[in-house]
């Protein structure tokens, strides 16, 4: 999966969206790289049951809650372990993932919530409460939404002070991961990898004693 803790690592992968409603015809680049995978293309359920068009997607989802949300959460559909990923890049996901995009009155900061869900005491409830699968846990909608979080009081003090420490930290995180991830694809970089990865340990550190 390109999904880890706190990090959505891009694999230099893109999606051809388009749907029944795509005017194919004005994307011929588009149009004749889809043409090679014609017989593909036509093996498909939702194309001989008429549902879908020969060059849209099967299932598209819902393009405007991904183009609309300028910050999201990813998680995969199965995992070992709770592992959810903060995305600020418009990344699309397939049927294997799901999306968590805070609604407009959420007074929550998205890495103070993810900050949260990665928990170890998310992690114990999901445990506990998710469906199991052999050795993985299935994150999907139902369980996703039985979540317990605690509301935040914008009024208390020492909640608003807890609240923006996590949320600075979650981003210092979030910054270390994703130069992970480029060092990881680079040579030579073992010194710096391994102080990347003790910065990492210590703010995760630093989170669970705020907690």
């Amino acid at each position: 999966s390109h999904i880890s803790r706190y990090n959505v690592n891009h694999k230099g992968l893109y999606l051809i969206y388009t749907t029944n409603k795509t005017e194919i015809d004005q994307y011929t680049n588009v149009k004749q790289h889809l043409e090679s995978f014609r017989e593909s293309l036509e093996d498909r359920f939702r194309f001989k049951d008429g549902t879908s068009k020969l060059y849209s997607l099967s299932i598209p989802q819902s393009q405007e809650l991904f183009d609309n949300a300028s910050e999201k959460i990813f998680c995969p559909y199965r995992a070992r372990k709770n592992t959810f990923a903060y995305d600020n890049e418009m990344h699309y996901g397939l049927t294997d993932t799901y999306i968590i995009v805070p609604k407009e009155n959420c007074k929550m900061n998205i890495k103070y919530l993810l900050a949260l869900l990665n928990s170890r005491v998310l992690n114990f409830w999901y445990n506990h409460a998710g469906k199991a699968k052999g050795s993985m846990n299935e994150y999907f909608t139902t369980p996703l939404s039985r979540i317990p979080l605690k509301k935040i009081d914008p009024s208390n003090p020492k909640e608003k002070t807890k609240h923006n420490r996590i949320t600075e930290l979650v981003a210092e995180l979030t910054s270390l991961v994703d130069e992970k991830c480029q060092l990881e694809s680079s040579q030579n970089h073992s010194e710096k990898l391994a102080g990347n990865q003790i910065e990492y340990t210590q703010i995760i550190e630093k989170i669970k004693y705020i907690g």
